[in-house]
């Protein structure tokens, strides 16, 4: 079976002495493959093997065994990423969350659109921190699993107080916080909202150019999610429906 699709290379990993396994994400969610002499400098393809960088994949697939490269060309490099620590940082964390969430080849049009288009607005972003940490709210967002409402999730009751608790994506008051969770203060939560309903790049980046200890919340947000249980991902937690996260440019 061949494949032919647009991908942005997330990980590398070495194989014997010249080859490689590279995994993608695509349109079509994580695909993984060899790549024989990938590592190696004549490789043609090798740059669209480094991390980061957008191209468009040639694949054979015969089961059981893994895909296998067949040709790529590249398309981005994301040079200006990769100049800066802080961006390759910002985006490392981005494709980490890729990783860490989503399944082998479940189709994920729209997350593909999503994580290509922060790349390009990332080396606006005067915060690239907090900018990649709204990635993974969105991410939260588009895995429907970002609990929205103003209701307590252990006691049903509305919450009055100015702060709260947010833990694996669920809603606490202040008498109900499990252990591990991220006390949320009110001016947080209107700018988790204002970050959820924006619908232009422009607001996420006038967004994202403060509150910087907001960031770290979002990311302990995230990674409780994560690491509730290493055998599942965020595909396989209970959800509510999925929310949609189309943006304008």
């Amino acid at each position: 079976m061949h494949t032919l699709t647009p991908a942005i290379a997330l990980q590398n990993l070495p194989l014997g002495k010249n080859h490689c396994v590279t995994t993608v994400f695509s349109p079509l969610g994580l695909l993984t493959f060899f790549a024989k002499q990938g590592q190696s400098i004549y490789c043609d393809f090798r740059e669209t093997l480094i991390p980061l960088s957008l191209g468009i994949y040639s694949l054979d697939y015969s089961p059981p065994k893994m895909r296998k490269l067949i040709s790529a060309e590249i398309k981005n490099t994301f040079s200006e990423i990769k100049s800066s620590l802080s961006l390759l940082q910002a985006a490392g964390k981005m494709a980490q969350g890729i990783l860490e969430s989503q399944w082998q080849e479940k189709p994920s049009q729209e997350l593909f659109s999503l994580f290509l288009n922060f790349l390009y607005r990332l080396p606006e972003s005067k915060n690239p921190e907090m900018f990649s940490a709204t990635f993974l709210l969105k991410l939260l967002q588009y895995e429907g699993i970002l609990d929205l409402s103003s209701v307590c999730t252990y006691c049903k009751k509305t919450i009055i107080s100015p702060n709260f608790y947010r833990y694996k994506g669920l809603k606490f008051c202040l008498d109900h916080g499990p252990e591990g969770a991220v006390m949320i203060e009110n001016e947080e939560e209107q700018i988790l909202f204002a970050l959820i309903h924006a619908k232009k790049f422009q607001d996420l980046l006038h967004l994202s150019d403060f509150h910087l200890e907001f960031s770290e919340k979002i990311i302990r947000i995230f990674e409780s999610i994560i690491h509730k249980d290493k055998t599942k991902t965020l595909s396989e937690s209970n959800r509510s429906p999925r929310a949609t996260a189309n943006f304008k440019d």
